[in-house]
């Protein structure tokens, strides 16, 4: 994914993370080395909508990295609680929407979740090539 991709992903995506709408499926659909470099991006672009907007949700990134390759495993956006809500008086001052779930995390985040994650990059990866070799002879 070239870097102009890569912005306008992030851009469209993270409108819809500080909407609280799950960006699942378009995360997903992309190779892990280039999701990594959208989600980076995103969270970018995340805090300089909060130095406009304070009332934006902040984006949390955890990451994992195993075999020296670092992976998105989970993405939450965070807003502050009113002082209405009873939650914040004990300790609980932030509510958290999860937006987006790795391939396969039923297996995981470990080395398992890991190689599925790859797996499932390599795959995207071919199901590309493929489509483009079909379109180049005419099949699709």
């Amino acid at each position: 994914m070239d870097p102009r991709e890569i912005e306008q992903n992030a851009e469209h995506l993270v409108g819809k993370a500080e909407r609280n709408e799950k960006i699942t499926a378009e995360l997903n659909g992309m190779d892990f080395h280039d999701r990594l470099k959208v989600v980076q991006r995103m969270q970018d672009i995340n805090k300089d909508h909060r130095q406009h907007n304070s009332n934006l949700p902040e984006m949390e990134i955890s990451t994992q990295s195993d075999q020296g390759e670092q992976r998105v495993v989970d993405i939450q956006m965070k807003t502050e609680r009113s002082w209405m809500d009873p939650r914040k008086w004990f300790g609980y001052g932030q509510d958290k929407t999860d937006v987006y779930d790795p391939p396969h995390s039923e297996l995981g985040q470990g080395l398992l979740g890991g190689a599925a994650d790859r797996i499932h990059s390599r795959n995207q990866r071919l199901n590309d090539v493929l489509a483009e070799l079909d379109k180049q002879n005419g099949r699709r």
